[in-house]
């Protein structure tokens, strides 16, 4: 699906539609997948983002960044009379009861509420309880081996999914085949009808608005109550290592650009960061494959369930008898 600048004939308010890009990261990120480099994880300035989004058809505008609403706030002193900006963050959270590490998304929040997220992000249980009982939007970013979470393949896995209500299925740092899997394993894990949302996990405004999130609204307002009541779906591209290595590899260069003494190091601190994107993107790769194979092994043994439920005289859903031919 394709869309054209806010306000063009091919655009999406045009056809009755709403959409936003609900991932998208900025230069007040936290360090994120550039810790160990000392990098960002955005580069960008949140009104060349905003602008960008615009041009590419957006017609909501928010940052995720990691940890913090200041690019939010930012943006918002920025524009003081735009109607089309919505406070948001992404939260990283943990499962005391396994350790690993989960990135919850939490869209259109206030001050306030952000320093009790931030208070509660020792455990997801606590913060998805406080999201709930607030009413805030909130989703699982979620996907096979994501930010390394692992929550396909741990134990704990259904019941985190189970604290919310929404999940992200379509992120612009992965390829189709990783976001179809993450999409399916959500379904299947889920156990029942989840919220689904997209975004391009832009890191500045190069990629921002080619993945998105998309609702039948005529206002922000509207877009939120889709997206509480998950009337929503995703469109856009896939990402793929390449895009993201990109992002990640300008987070770098900015970094560096501020402190200009330690340039030298730069080169060997961009081989090594794009080594570790490639491994870990490599790891992922395996995991979505046997997740794959997982879940068309059991869609076959659902079948061969469902079909011994038929009686002799009755054909299975797919097969045809020689009368019907």
């Amino acid at each position: 699906m394709t869309f054209g600048p806010k306000g063009s004939d091919s655009s999406s308010r045009s056809r009755g539609l709403f959409r936003a890009d609900l991932h998208v990261h900025s230069r007040h990120s936290g360090p994120g997948h550039l810790r160990r480099s000392g990098g960002r994880a955005g580069v960008g300035d949140p009104l060349a983002i905003y602008h960008a989004a615009m041009a590419r058809g957006m017609d909501l505008v928010t940052l995720t960044d990691i940890d913090t609403i200041d690019g939010c706030l930012r943006l918002r002193d920025s524009l003081p009379d735009a109607t089309d900006v919505v406070v948001s963050e992404e939260v990283t959270t943990r499962d005391p009861r396994t350790g690993r590490f989960y990135h919850v998304l939490v869209w259109d929040l206030s001050e306030s509420q952000h320093r009790e997220v931030a208070a509660l992000r020792d455990d997801i249980r606590d913060l998805a309880g406080y999201l709930r009982q607030e009413g805030i939007v909130a989703g699982l970013g979620a996907g096979p081996g994501d930010s390394g979470a692992g929550i396909w393949s741990d134990p704990e896995g259904p019941s985190v999914l189970a604290l919310f209500d929404r999940v992200e299925v379509k992120s612009g740092a992965h390829g189709r085949r990783h976001n179809e899997v993450g999409a399916r394993l959500a379904q299947a894990r889920g156990g029942r009808t989840l919220g689904l949302t997209g975004g391009s996990c832009a890191h500045g405004p190069a990629r921002v608005g080619r993945t998105c999130t998309v609702a039948r609204a005529a206002s922000v307002r509207q877009f939120m109550e889709a997206l509480r009541a998950g009337r929503t779906w995703v469109a856009g591209e896939d990402g793929g290592v390449w895009a993201l290595t990109r992002d990640l590899s300008s987070s770098l260069v900015i970094g560096y650009r501020d402190r200009p003494g330690t340039l030298l190091s730069l080169p060997i601190d961009l081989v090594q960061a794009s080594l570790r994107h490639g491994f870990r993107h490599a790891r992922q790769a395996v995991r979505v494959r046997r997740a794959g194979r997982e879940l068309d092994h059991q869609d076959v043994v659902n079948f061969q369930q469902k079909a011994r439920t038929y009686g002799p005289g009755e054909s299975t859903p797919g097969r045809h008898t020689a009368d019907a031919s």
